[in-house]
């Protein structure tokens, strides 16, 4: 399995860059497998705001386009430690994704986006072309995108149940601190 090369920079943003040059990709396309290493997935679960990130791999396939666009289409699985938002408790869950998107230079990237109506409620079946930047695709970021779409935002662990709350009887709540202006107005 191909891991994602040492030798290149992340920048400020993404936790995992794998660049690939649209030159390397030949007209047939290009098969990619793609696994993160310990060290990423450290800066991935800290970009996530995670507790951890045990697993992260993909098997892409990149296809150019006659229009000059580049199609990803593949597979991602992530496993990972999410914490429970009930017990606060880490467990260990996955995600499995398709993956599919689209590559595209900055200038036909605007024009795709300006024909759409926004107010459209099919927007959300589109896909929201990537941009090509410095004649090459970043994967790492659009793995790193889509993962944090898929998400638990309200994480809860399979058998965690919230206790129950215990209300007070009338006698034993606490006198209320205008009890002592009772009778004086």
């Amino acid at each position: 399995m191909e891991n994602v090369p040492s030798d290149v920079t992340n920048d400020f943003k993404w936790p995992i860059a794998f660049v690939v040059p649209v030159v390397e990709v030949p007209p047939s396309g290009k098969h990619i497998k793609f696994a993160v290493d310990n060290a990423q997935s450290k800066a991935l679960a800290e970009y996530l705001e995670i507790p951890a990130v045990s697993k992260f791999t993909a098997e892409l396939h990149v296809k150019p386009t006659s229009a000059g666009d580049i199609w990803v289409n593949g597979t991602a699985h992530i496993a990972l430690t999410y914490e429970c938002g009930v017990s606060l408790e880490p467990y260990d869950d996955s995600i499995n994704m398709n993956i599919k998107a689209q590559f595209v230079d900055s200038v036909r990237r605007k024009d795709i986006i300006s024909k759409w109506d926004l107010e459209d409620d099919v927007l959300t079946e589109r896909i929201i072309p990537e941009e090509i930047t410095d004649n090459a695709v970043n994967l790492g970021a659009l793995l790193c995108e889509l993962v944090a779409v898929e998400l638990n935002p309200f994480p809860r662990k399979p058998d965690a149940q919230f206790q129950d709350i215990i209300t007070p009887d009338e006698d034993d709540k606490p006198a209320s601190p205008f009890a002592v202006l009772k009778g004086r107005v």
